[in-house]
């Protein structure tokens, strides 16, 4: 709606071009910046201050008021206003979605290596070290601890293979029925469950207890929500965000890691999907395998060491028709969930349109956030050189 349903609904390649994310949220955060960049160590991290306002201050305060109609309603939910409150929260194309997720993923990070991403003393100290974790995300079904813990202590550990509590390695990526049966596997994750029963069959109870803290913390906030404004409108306004987390996030996850080496199952550049000059790309999360290698390094970083190992996505130039497994997951001109899509589809055509399966040389400033409007001006990401037919033979 936001860019008028320009280039179509699917496929169109104009993603974050409308007015408010292509115009009015830029000159926000252009506005904003001077003053901003006191709050945050690296200046480039500015919009953090703006966005915990949206969805820290703004977001809770429609939370309450909704509650507190509701209340005066006698109880009963207005759907309509329910349906308004859950379109502004999530954004256009779901764009808030995916900053909160981005910054919760990275805060988690941070929290699980003692660092943080403000300024000193708030770093160390004060709500902001735990601001997308353990407050911002409960309005978007963020369970604290599934990302500080879970995701930063397991799934980075086994990467995917049969420890990792949200593995898709053990099932076909291109099936309806695989993704569906993989919904429960998720949810128990989320919820905090898999990690919890992870951690305590490993006797590692420092991490079980701050798991079941996190989901305590969770826990009580539906509790509190239930008791002030009733358990239907609980459900409409906080256990419907988690769903909806599952479902994307699942989607976002096996799109990430809907690949994998057959010659060998730990290569993680093929393991782990690379987009390049992606429509959605937060805070460099499209260079999945970088973030892998290297999860605490700042996002802004990320192009330059995608550059520096660009040499092991095709085995220094030795993949080729006589030996096409030696490229990696990279694609072009897409993002997450169009990938995932795809590859639950089965459109392997579809997907061997976009695939590259190299990182292109001397390209650094321009491998990674390249918008829609952007990227008629730079030069086109060159596609894997295999015949069509062989691509989706390689990517099967």
């Amino acid at each position: 709606v936001d860019r008028g349903f320009s280039g179509g609904v699917f496929l169109s390649g104009q993603e974050q071009t409308g007015f408010l994310l292509g115009r009015v949220v830029p000159w926000i955060n252009r506005l904003t910046h001077p003053i901003n960049k006191r709050f945050v160590k690296n200046p480039v991290d500015s919009y953090m201050v703006n966005a915990v306002l949206l969805f820290g201050v703004v977001i809770p305060g429609l939370f309450l008021l909704c509650g507190l109609h509701t209340l005066r309603n006698g109880g009963r939910v207005s759907w309509l206003l329910c349906l308004a409150y859950h379109q502004f929260r999530l954004g256009p194309f779901v764009m808030n979605f995916g900053w909160v997720y981005a910054l919760s993923h990275r805060e988690g990070h941070a929290i699980a290596a003692k660092t943080g991403m403000w300024r000193p003393p708030f770093d160390k100290t004060g709500p902001l070290r735990y601001v997308f974790n353990y407050w911002i995300g409960l309005y978007f079904g963020v369970t604290p601890a599934s990302f500080d813990v879970g995701h930063s202590i397991i799934h980075h550990k086994y990467s995917n293979d049969e420890n990792d509590t949200i593995t898709n390695a053990d099932m076909p990526r291109d099936n309806w029925v695989s993704y569906v049966s993989y919904a429960p596997r998720w949810l128990l994750y989320s919820l905090n469950v898999t990690t919890f029963t992870h951690f305590v069959a490993q006797g590692n109870w420092k991490y079980a207890r701050l798991t079941a803290f996190g989901s305590a913390w969770y826990i009580g906030f539906v509790w509190l929500v239930a008791r002030c404004f009733g358990r239907t409108f609980v459900s409409a306004y906080v256990i419907y965000p988690l769903m909806e987390q599952v479902m994307l996030l699942m989607m976002a996850n096996w799109s990430w890691h809907a690949f994998i080496d057959p010659t060998d199952a730990t290569n993680e550049n093929v393991l782990s999907t690379t987009i390049l000059n992606g429509q959605i790309n937060v805070l460099n999360e499209d260079a999945h395998v970088t973030h892998h290698k290297y999860p605490g390094t700042h996002w802004s970083n990320t192009a330059n060491l995608l550059n520096k190992h660009r040499v092991d996505f095709d085995q220094a130039g030795s993949a080729g028709t006589d030996h096409p497994d030696g490229y990696g997951s990279v694609f072009t001109n897409t993002h997450v969930f169009e990938v995932g899509g795809l590859c639950v589809a089965g459109e392997y055509a579809e997907l061997a349109k976009r695939f590259v399966g190299f990182v292109p040389p001397e390209r650094e400033q321009t491998l990674l956030g390249v918008s829609a409007k952007q990227r008629p001006e730079v030069p086109q990401i060159p596609l894997c050189p295999l015949p069509q037919a062989e691509i989706e033979e390689l990517l099967k």
